[in-house]
């Protein structure tokens, strides 16, 4: 049986180029493979890279010996890259044969690892034995007996509070095994622009000239603050009233990221946010029968935002991509490993959205899934948390070639020769990434002779090409981390201590530590970045 993995279509071209060049280099070009038992150790590993987003892919050295074998052995990236990872191959598989008889050991391989994902991720020391009571309230009932009526399948989890963990979350209520559900959610309940389509409200919206992104905001905002017992009433009352997301942050919590690639990046979509409810207002006032001025407001707006950006779902529905609302699946919490939850899908013979179980799940544990390789300044934008040494925190890096030097063509081109990416970050390991040091390398080069040097059999890569180029080299990178460092208002050891102020004093206690209701948030984000550039100058002055 041939497995064949191209390039995906996701990509961007520029990031397909950068993968097919590494690919190679790896020894992994061909596209097709004969699976018998089990997937070939070449499949696993292209479909591995294949599967990188692109910083995964910015960290990934396939510049190395081979030890004498054609092809490297690509190993584990990331619990997000190995999710996907078996889902291309499992959809490989289908696409490959019907036969049941053929495909069957390699789909028992599959699963095989997925079940061992599943329990690793199970039993990590934080997760096991995990305290959690039922949320019996009425309005979480409500929202059950809603769920329940439209789905085909007996829902399998519920609504739970784990107080020393995570919170809010969803608990098994039954042992489970693929293929059977974590949840399914029926299409009729789905929040989405199909919603937008069926709501009377349609013929407004298409009045006004809004576009289903506009549209589906402005309905929501409708249906919690207008029509809270209209037809997704029993969601809507759940949701919160504000979030810790950054668009929500006030001025004040904002000051508090001084110093971090963050702040500017927020700034900047908050103002963009500003510009879109500016050219929305005139229109909305157009109908005030509709849109009450007191309801449909730029707060609001940001909260309707917030709810996408933190429960939002991209569903393919009939071969369109939808951001979607998914009642009860918003209370899957995240895990940094796989967690029990492999991907989403719209299934057409049930006519439901389903998350699909990883492998066996246990009755009583708490129902998590990995959101993706995130770092914590986009956990903070797109879910209000952070995670503390966040092992795939990284900061970026802002490099440019000197414009005047003598030697600036030369460099360029080495730069392009080598595909070295204009983007650069700092992450936790203390060496500085392969990329990163490249460029320094070439940037450090004195003469022609030694960017030559750089760029034969990939180099500047591998190793270091020369003491002298070597010295130049981290001394470029302390100057590039001091004048990031600087940026600071505070210190790391300055952020350490407050943050252990804070802690100690806890939130009713603390209001002269407290300066803002996100400044722990803040902290460890702070915290995280300096931590990164105190790593790279100790290689440096190494």
């Amino acid at each position: 049986m041939k497995l064949r993995l191209p390039p995906s279509h996701l990509d961007p071209p520029e990031l397909q180029q950068r993968k097919e060049r590494l690919l190679v280099a790896a020894g992994l070009g061909s596209t097709e493979w004969t699976a018998a038992a089990d997937v070939p150790r070449e499949a696993v590993s292209r479909a591995r890279v294949l599967c990188m987003d692109e910083l995964e892919l910015y960290r990934w050295n396939p510049f190395v010996a081979k030890e004498g074998r054609s092809s490297l052995a690509v190993g584990f990236v990331s619990h997000w890259n190995e999710l996907k990872m078996v889902r291309m191959l499992k959809n490989t598989l289908e696409r490959a044969t019907d036969d049941a008889a053929v495909k069957g050991p390699v789909a028992s391989w599959l699963q095989d690892h997925c079940d061992r994902m599943c329990r690793e991720s199970a039993n990590e020391p934080e997760k096991t034995n995990e305290r959690w009571a039922p949320v019996t309230d009425e309005p979480h009932e409500e929202l059950m007996r809603w769920l329940s009526a439209a789905a085909p399948w007996p829902c399998v989890t519920a609504p739970a509070l784990f107080p020393e963990t995570t919170g809010r979350g969803l608990v098994f209520t039954q042992d489970v095994r693929p293929p059977m559900p974590v949840v399914a959610v029926h299409r009729s309940l789905l929040f989405n622009a199909e919603a937008v389509d069926r709501h009377v409200l349609s013929s407004v919206f298409k009045e006004l000239e809004l576009d289903s992104d506009t549209a589906v905001l402005l309905l929501l905002i409708h249906e919690r603050y207008v029509n809270p017992r209209g037809p997704w009433g029993a969601f809507v009352r759940l949701l919160p009233a504000e979030y810790s997301t950054l668009f929500q942050w006030s001025p004040a919590d904002l000051a508090e990221l001084a110093g971090t690639p963050l702040l500017s990046d927020t700034l900047e979509q908050k103002q963009k946010l500003q510009g879109f409810w500016d050219d929305l207002l005139p229109r909305l006032r157009k109908r005030p029968d509709v849109f009450d001025k007191a309801v449909f407001t730029f707060e609001k707006v940001l909260w309707a935002r917030a709810t996408f950006d933190s429960r939002g779902f991209i569903i393919n529905i009939d071969g369109k991509a939808m951001t979607t609302l998914l009642p009860h699946a918003e209370y899957i919490n995240h895990t940094d490993s796989a967690g029990h939850v492999s991907f989403r899908r719209f299934d057409a013979a049930s006519q439901c959205v389903l998350l699909e179980s990883l492998g066996e799940c246990k009755s009583g544990e708490q129902a998590r899934m990995n959101y993706g390789p995130m770092q914590n300044g986009e956990l903070l934008t797109g879910y209000g948390f952070a995670i503390e040494d966040n092992p795939l925190e990284s900061c970026p890096v802002g490099f440019e070639l000197d414009d005047e030097d003598d030697l600036y063509t030369q460099k360029e081109l080495a730069l392009e020769r080598l595909s070295i990416p204009s983007t650069h970050h700092l992450f936790a390991e203390g060496t500085p990434s392969h990329n990163l040091l490249a460029a320094l390398r070439i940037a450090a080069a004195a003469s022609e002779e030694e960017i030559e040097a750089c760029v034969a059999d990939d180099a500047a890569l591998v190793a270091p090409v020369s003491d002298e180029n070597e010295a130049g080299t981290k001394e470029l990178l302390g100057a590039v981390v001091a004048q990031l460092s600087a940026q600071y208002p505070s210190s790391l050891e300055d952020d350490e201590l407050l943050l252990e102020q804070v802690r100690a004093q806890g939130r009713k206690a603390h209001t002269e530590v407290m300066q803002t209701p996100h400044l722990e948030l803040a902290l460890i984000y702070r915290i995280g970045q300096k931590k990164l550039l105190r790593n790279a100058l100790a290689w440096a002055e190494a």
